[in-house]
């Protein structure tokens, strides 16, 4: 992932993907006039499309966090399942901030026990998906994927390949949501950059469906570089 090369390949996909989570929140968020879209929890909704295009990325094919009309792919109960064990583990770590892990564990706290649930619930889930797709990623006619390009390196075993899905499953949570929820806060606080990005996108209409047109455009890319540095 840390290559550029590795994303770039799926953005056709991840923008589809995007299109669908647009559809979804205006059907389900927009105001009866129709002028607006209040969304009433941005971080569940961030955690499910970090979450999903990063499977997406990983497996080459989505996993149902987010609905899509055009093809039919409804909310998976496993996905919504993995989504909440994930944000609801990060929830019950802020506890340790005050309360070491250490000291939570020893003296079983109810804090610990929280803990130790969400976690147990969204490792077995994230392992269901790694075991799932290694399996079809084996196949002859199986779809491009990170996990099919770590396959045929031969360097890791099935299991490490796992342990290592799950851990980019996590971080696509815990940074990528996040990251994502400051970039938007920082953007509803300055509403004249707001006016600038919009107006680029606007009048740049042939670039909007085309990943490579992003790097023509100056105004969008300032939203993401200044946020990032004080994040």
């Amino acid at each position: 992932l840390a290559d550029p090369g590795q994303t770039t390949r799926f953005s056709g996909e991840i923008l589809k993907l995007n299109e669908d989570l647009l559809k979804t929140w205006t059907r389900d968020y927009a105001t009866p006039a129709g002028d607006c879209i209040e969304i009433p929890d941005i971080k569940a909704a961030l955690c499910n499309w970090s979450i999903e295009a990063t499977g997406l990325m990983l497996f080459g094919q989505r996993m149902g966090c987010i609905p899509s009309a055009d093809t039919g792919l409804k909310n998976s109960t496993r996905a919504n399942e993995l989504v909440r064990s994930v944000a609801e583990m990060f929830n019950q770590t802020s506890v340790f901030q005050i309360i070491p892990p250490r000291v939570a564990m020893k003296l079983n706290l109810n804090s610990w026990k929280r803990f130790e649930a969400v976690s147990d619930s969204m490792i077995k889930v994230a392992n269901e998906y790694a075991s799932e797709f290694i399996d079809k990623a084996k196949q002859a006619n199986s779809r491009a994927s990170i996990l099919k390009d770590l396959l045929e390196m031969k360097s890791l075993t099935d299991e490490e390949i796992s342990l290592t899905m799950v851990d980019l499953i996590i971080a696509a949570a815990d940074t990528t949501s996040n990251s994502l929820q400051w970039i938007i806060y920082c953007l509803a606080k300055h509403l004249d950059v707001q006016s600038k990005v919009f107006s680029e996108i606007m009048e740049n209409p042939s670039q909007r469906s085309r990943v490579a047109g992003l790097d023509e455009m100056i105004q969008i890319k300032s939203p993401y570089r200044h946020p990032m540095l004080t994040y």
